[in-house]
């Protein structure tokens, strides 16, 4: 099923939010959190944490929660409770059941790491293209991330236009711009970008022709 609305830039953020939550589920979270010297040694603590979870060895034991403690759902410690007490679970075949499902688990973080390998060139090429989507633009935290669009012109130099230096200046100067949009609900990437298109200087030339000239290359729409 296609979307109407481009999806790429979430691509990257989406498939480590899954492998994340697939880690949480068998890693001791202190392998997964920044520790406070951690994140006050941070230049970007998302960015910092993303780092640390992508660096993590989740094969090693020490890592991993107590067998009892690793994730089976909702509705699965309850029942395992009432075999317990009415005696229909024996304690070794609860103990196969979580070490099954510690393996399904490391298998399915395995097969996200091999068929997307986030370090690889083309992968952080898809991280970069977060920094056009409005969420970063318009969260003051996040947008710290990108104080320039350098990386865009690194990854995808076919699509960007000849004079970065107006691309960069315009690009510093979208950030600053104070957005009147419902603070409770951040706009969808093309009503954002189409508001961009459609803002004016003094002389009625567009503001910001050069980025939003980067935004159509890189955002095509599919039907």
């Amino acid at each position: 099923m296609q979307s109407e609305t481009p999806k790429l830039y979430l691509l990257y953020d989406k498939i480590l939010t899954a492998y994340t939550t697939i880690l949480e589920c068998f890693v001791q979270t202190e392998y997964l959190n920044l520790t406070e010297q951690e994140k006050n040694e941070a230049q970007n603590i998302l960015g910092a944490k993303g780092t640390k979870i992508l660096n993590l060895d989740f094969s090693s034991e020490q890592k991993h929660l107590p067998l009892q403690h690793i994730y089976v759902g909702g509705m699965v410690p309850n029942l395992i409770r009432r075999k317990r007490e009415i005696g229909e679970l024996e304690e070794e075949q609860l103990k196969n059941f979580y070490l099954k499902c510690k393996e399904f688990y490391m298998e399915a973080a395995k097969q996200i790491l091999k068929r997307f390998s986030f370090e690889d060139k083309d992968r952080q090429a898809l991280k970069c293209l977060k920094m056009l989507n409005p969420t970063a633009i318009l969260d003051p935290e996040i947008k710290k991330k990108f104080p320039s669009i350098a990386d865009l012109h690194y990854f995808f130099p076919k699509i960007c236009p000849n004079n970065i230096t107006e691309l960069n200046r315009e690009w510093r100067m979208l950030r600053n711009v104070d957005f009147s949009f419902n603070q409770n609900k951040t706009p969808d990437i093309i009503d954002f970008w189409k508001h961009v298109q459609e803002l004016r200087n003094g002389d009625k030339s567009q503001t910001f022709p050069t980025l939003c000239e980067l935004v159509k290359k890189s955002f095509v729409p599919t039907t």
